[in-house]
């Protein structure tokens, strides 16, 4: 009996396992296969679609008009299929060296084309129905080349007589210099013209007004110029400083500020030439020296005054001025002040000597005196003396900026 329970024992514990293992198999899904058939039938059926669009727009056409003629085209609808149906001898350009010899046929543009007026050089322009086509040979191309430039220095005319020298700035011509990068030609090539700068020299027509223009050069320094301000204070007289750019360096920045704030001029005295008291000095300086010259000394000048608190004129050293020195200084200002009167203070003259001089000046005069550069002391002397007398005499002291507003003499 214990053995036939064993064995049913077995036999339910089987029956349970059998039962559990399909109960299992229940909750299985079965994988569903994609069938290969549909998908090769859908890509087929997209390349038809696609063969058969193609194939009509291949028989569809357009009508194109080529150089006046109407023609139909059929299959690609480009600028190359119209010339292949209109026949037309269309030949490429070119490319040629900077000299116009010929580097490579047909090694420019393929066609020189207008749509509907519009420009191309391209054969396969897609073209639409009753586009309206002129087509002509392709244009040759020149070779690339390297650049460089050539200034071409401008001249000047000096003409007329007078203390004021007013002057029309030039202008540089520029030459291109082209290199060509196949054919290694040079070639020069000018590309604008100079233009001549005006040098007028006049004096200014006063008439019966009995105004003098004094000047002063060579400062501002610490030894002179003070009291000269205060002399010219008391007279209630204005005058024109040529400051020199070195000698403002020299701490001297506040004489500048006072001659501007007391209503006086100021001028460009170059930056370091003043010494040069002859003009044969000039004319040993390049170009580029007197550019640097008046250039550094107005900017010095302006690193003190602001804009429009001083003049763009200059006196350069002996006040005479040559073709060669207006083309050096021209792009800087637009005078370079002379005198009528030369007091001679340069040679450190006395008070008398100075004296006898400012006592001979007439309307209309422009004075050379000296503030700095010196022993003025002869100068401070006989300016004390001469400006009350002048004053008694009628005599008015203003600016060259006032005076060349005066019209020039005949």
């Amino acid at each position: 009996m214990p053995q036939q329970q064993r064995r049913m024992t077995y036999e339910q514990q089987r029956a349970a396992r059998q039962a559990q293992g399909a109960s299992s198999a229940k909750g299985l899904q079965p994988v569903r296969k994609v069938p290969i058939v549909p998908i090769v039938f859908l890509v087929l059926a997209l390349a038809a679609v696609m063969f058969a669009l193609n194939v009509c727009s291949s028989a569809m056409t357009i009508d194109v008009t080529v150089n006046g003629v109407p023609y139909t085209l059929r299959g690609a609808k480009t600028i190359n299929t119209a010339i292949k149906e209109s026949g037309l001898p269309i030949n490429p350009g070119d490319l040629i060296s900077l000299r116009g010899t010929v580097l490579k046929r047909s090694g420019g543009e393929p066609i020189a084309a207008t749509v509907n007026g519009r420009e191309t050089n391209d054969p396969d322009y897609q073209l639409h129905d009753n586009d309206v086509l002129v087509i002509s040979d392709g244009k040759d191309i020149v070779e690339e080349y390297e650049l460089s430039e050539e200034y071409i220095t401008h001249a000047a005319t000096v003409a007329g007589a007078g203390a004021v020298h007013s002057i029309t700035p030039g202008q540089d011509g520029v030459m291109e210099l082209r290199t060509g990068s196949i054919s290694g030609e040079e070639v020069r090539w000018r590309d604008s013209e100079s233009t001549d700068a005006v040098c007028i020299k006049w004096n200014p027509e006063v008439g019966e007004d009995k105004v003098i223009a004094l000047t002063f050069e060579e400062g501002p320094s610490a030894e002179y110029t003070a009291d000269i301000l205060d002399i010219l204070k008391e007279n209630d007289a204005k005058a024109t400083f040529f400051a020199v750019g070195t000698e403002i360096e020299k701490y001297n920045d506040e004489l500048l500020l006072r001659e501007y704030e007391e209503g006086h001029q100021i001028a460009c005295g170059t930056y370091s030439m003043a010494k040069e008291r002859d003009a044969s000095g000039l004319s040993k300086l390049s170009r580029e020296e007197l550019d640097y010259q008046v250039g550094h000394g107005l900017e010095v000048i302006g690193s003190v005054l602001e804009e429009g608190q001083y003049s763009n004129i200059v006196r350069l050293p002996g006040g005479k001025i040559t073709e060669a020195l207006v083309v050096g200084i021209d792009r800087h200002v637009t005078a370079n002040i002379g005198w009528n009167v030369d007091t001679g203070d340069w040679m450190e003259s006395s008070k008398d000597e100075v004296l006898k001089v400012l006592m001979q000046i007439e309307p209309g005069d422009i004075v050379r005196l000296h503030d700095g550069g010196g022993e003025h002391s002869g100068t401070v002397e006989a300016l004390r003396e001469a400006l009350p007398i002048l004053r008694e005499r009628g005599y008015t002291f203003i600016t060259l900026e006032e005076l060349m507003e005066y019209p020039p003499q005949h």
